[in-house]
């Protein structure tokens, strides 16, 4: 049993002890989905802070920063056992048509990268 289940089992088993069934349900939605933003909200936090402090002194690129940051959490995550390889591979999945799309939408026009990166193709950086 992976981390994250034997953590959602021991909360959902204390909830249900203590709250009301709808009560205890209605928590455990909540942080499920909390749980499912994680990844999301800790890069947002990165592209957020990092355009806040980030200069062009600094001796790496912003968005190659940020390709380290994703790579880093994904590490953390696989081996604090939080997401199963199973998890990361159709992540990985989904990841691939989103770069796709925005392939597409950086060709059409619609918006663009602007600022420099190693970690950039067709004009996408990959984070």
């Amino acid at each position: 049993m992976t981390t994250t289940r034997r953590i959602e089992r021991h909360l959902g088993d204390w909830m249900r002890a203590r709250l009301p069934g709808w009560a205890a349900e209605l928590v455990m939605f909540l942080l499920k989905m909390g749980w499912s933003g994680l990844f999301g909200l800790s890069l947002l936090v990165a592209i957020i802070g990092t355009k806040l402090i980030w200069s062009d002194a600094m001796p790496l690129h912003r968005y190659d920063f940020l390709v380290i940051v994703a790579l880093g959490l994904q590490a953390l995550f696989l081996a604090l056992k939080l997401e199963t390889w199973e998890e990361a591979r159709v992540i990985a999945l989904f990841h691939l048509t989103g770069t796709a799309m925005e392939f597409f939408k950086v060709h059409a026009g619609s918006w663009s990268y602007p600022e420099p990166g190693f970690f950039k193709i067709l004009g996408v950086p990959l984070f």
